[in-house]
């Protein structure tokens, strides 16, 4: 049977969790764990991701201390830094998934960096990320294109010896395990 995206709906199939109002219909949730909502609620990076988890308040604390420790081990990169390799790897897996609400939001962070810092531009310049699905584009970097191609082979399972190679000359084992565990966070967030 064949999955056809654009049958889905596109309203979320649990609600999104924006005031202490919500917080209050929800009656699936105890007083303990509506408490914690609150609490989050008050902490919570605005995205989707993070406003559907407040269903389960334990659970968003829980991907949130993930996300944040897989970025801890990657810095100084970091994904709101325009093209760096968390950023591409977070706009390919955005592109893979038609995560429309990320890919615009990762979008906007590499327009405004590159904006206010040209020095990180790629080679070619501004409309870049129209070239996303062109990984051997000239405009790339070595390093882009290589995070751009590795988001691309986790995220479809396609990971060849070569491309694996290049990441552990590049990256050595641990970043490449670390980019590996942070492709699949990402992937968890998008597919929420």
């Amino acid at each position: 049977m064949a999955n056809d995206a654009s049958k889905r709906s596109r309203k979320p199939r649990l609600p999104y969790i924006h005031t202490e109002k919500d917080i209050e219909n929800m009656d699936h949730l105890n007083e303990e764990e509506k408490a914690l909502a609150k609490k989050s609620l008050k902490k919570t990076t605005p995205t989707d991701t993070l406003f559907l988890l407040l269903n389960d308040p334990e659970l968003q604390a829980l991907f949130q201390v993930n996300e944040r420790a897989i970025e801890s081990l990657l810095a100084p990169d970091y994904q709101a830094q325009a093209y760096s390799p968390m950023t591409l790897m977070c706009l390919e897996v955005a592109r893979l998934t038609n995560c429309e609400f990320m890919l615009g939001n990762f979008s906007l962070i590499c327009d405004t960096s590159a904006k206010s810092q040209p020095d990180i531009r790629p080679a070619m310049g501004a409309p870049l990320l129209s070239m996303l699905g062109c990984p051997d584009a000239d405009c790339w970097t070595d390093e882009q294109r290589l995070s751009i191609k590795f988001a691309n082979a986790c995220h479809k399972h396609s990971m060849s010896e070569a491309l694996f190679q290049e990441a552990l000359k590049t990256w050595g084992k641990k970043k490449t395990l670390r980019h590996i565990y942070f492709i699949g966070v990402v992937n968890t967030a998008y597919m929420i």
